[in-house]
């Protein structure tokens, strides 16, 4: 993994705009972007659309409260209808279809749809990047719950990256999360900011062209 300084990411990133799509999870991962520019503002923990302006020059990071599949659907279209296209699209969305609907033959649908969508963008020239189930640990889950929300998170996440060698890219956040262990999660199925950190670094590899300019890694 190539660690990449404020001062490389201001310059390189001048003009573009990231747009993140999902979740919590997802908005974590714009935070971290934010720290790697050398920012050190939070985004707020809030269930809605924001923007910010990144340390680079007239480069904007987007962040859109898209936390089901059936979200994350609409909000490509969104994108499609919009005449400035993101560089950049980074989506989240297991964990509330995970914990509320809990049902893995109808998040098979869902993902069913939300590949559709992702094909036509891929087609339009934008190959988002799809961010695995995350990692999960009991935290306040009672015994009985776990039992249950342990082999079906594990499940989803199976299904989630059956999919990804079709038209979007997976950043395997889970296995990071995993390989930290248990004591890297602050809460049920969020990480310390380290492994957002390092995630982020992962991320601006797999987006070295089309983003920072640089041969793919």
């Amino acid at each position: 993994m190539r660690y990449r300084s404020p001062a490389t990411l201001n310059s390189t990133l001048a003009g573009k705009h990231v747009l993140f799509m999902g979740d919590s999870i997802t908005r974590y991962l714009a935070e971290a972007l934010l720290r790697a520019t050398g920012r050190s503002a939070a985004v707020p923990r809030w269930h809605m659309d924001m923007t910010y302006p990144l340390a680079a020059s007239n480069a904007t990071l987007d962040f859109w409260w898209s936390p089901y599949p059936s979200n994350i659907t609409d909000s490509m279209q969104r994108v499609l209808n919009t005449t400035a296209r993101p560089d950049l699209v980074v989506a989240s969305f297991c964990a509330w279809h995970l914990h509320s609907v809990m049902n893995i033959s109808d998040w098979s649908r869902q993902l069913d749809e939300v590949d559709a969508g992702v094909k036509i963008l891929a087609a339009d020239g934008l190959r988002p990047i799809v961010v695995s189930c995350p990692h999960s640990v009991q935290d306040r889950l009672t015994t009985d719950e776990w039992a249950v929300i342990k082999p079906l998170g594990l499940r989803y996440n199976e299904v989630l990256m059956s999919r990804t060698l079709r038209s979007w890219r997976l950043l395997d956040l889970n296995t990071m999360s995993t390989n930290c262990g248990d004591p890297c999660s602050k809460d049920r199925e969020h990480a310390f900011r380290p492994v957002y950190d390092a995630a982020v670094q992962v991320l601006l590899g797999m987006s070295a062209g089309p983003l920072l300019g640089e041969g793919e890694r």
